[in-house]
């Protein structure tokens, strides 16, 4: 029996997204939750959904006062399918747009004529039902466009390779291919989401797109195992050790030192 409480949809009927997918990294009882709700709207989340949206000119909204009572309950129903800001959100988005837009790299990849935008894709991968939404795909290139607190090209890469940035860019690729699309190059645009907004355009090599492989391979094999058994574990099943090594006579907890 899962220790998820109220489990009301079952994971095995949903089409596997990218970003459910990827809770594997923690445990497959993280991927079961995700499938039962959406992930909290945090400042950070709406930010970059907004930039995305004004980016890719598609629909959103903003809303002017306190997300609270029954006129932001009636608004927030209203715009179910489309991203809401508050006024400093939107500016937030707009600078944005204006730094990516004054960048001739990343607007090159961004806004190359006749790109496909933010185009949902389905596709089966071993008989089951996939589903993604690339950000854009033009001539072989694959974009995905990233808001973060920190663009500096060295720490960006290690804190897009600690989540999964490389395996997300790979799983679309995988999913275009089998849309006839082919893809030939991946890339990141990162803009970071306070002023100044500097941006850094980075280009995927081959190591870091046969990581992102198989990054997914592995989470797809433990998805498979626990939709076949429908048994999604924690962390482990197994007891744990919980040893202290080299303790010697001594132990500091909280700068406290304790001998024994």
């Amino acid at each position: 029996m899962s220790p998820v409480e109220h489990v009301r949809v079952d994971p095995r009927t949903l089409p596997v997204r990218f970003s459910k997918l990827k809770k594997l990294a923690q445990s497959p009882l993280h991927y079961l939750q995700s499938c039962q709700d959406d992930s909290a709207s945090t400042t950070a989340t709406r930010i970059g959904s907004g930039t995305h949206a004004l980016v890719f000119g598609q629909p959103h909204a903003v809303y002017p006062d306190r997300r609270a009572g029954k006129v932001w309950d009636a608004f927030e129903a209203a715009n179910a399918d489309r991203p809401i800001m508050n006024a400093r959100e939107h500016d937030t988005a707009q600078a944005i747009l204006r730094a990516l837009a004054s960048n001739p790299l990343a607007s090159s990849l961004l806004f190359a004529p006749g790109a496909i935008v933010e185009e949902r894709i389905t596709w089966e991968r071993d008989g089951r039902a996939c589903a993604g939404t690339p950000d854009v795909y033009s001539d072989g290139a694959l974009v995905d466009l990233k808001t973060t607190k920190c663009a500096e090209p060295e720490r960006f890469v290690r804190d897009a390779t600690w989540r999964g940035y490389h395996a997300q860019l790979a799983w679309y690729a995988q999913g275009l291919a089998a849309n006839n699309r082919p893809v030939s190059d991946l890339y990141i645009v990162a803009v970071e989401s306070l002023a100044p907004h500097p941006v850094t355009v980075l280009h995927l090599d081959a190591s870091a797109w046969l990581a992102g492989d198989a990054l997914v391979a592995s989470w797809w094999e433990r998805l498979r195992v626990c939709e076949a058994s429908n048994h999604w574990p924690g962390y482990t099943d197994a007891m744990v050790r919980f040893g202290v090594e080299d303790a010697g006579e001594r132990l500091i907890i909280g700068g406290d030192e304790f001998e024994f």
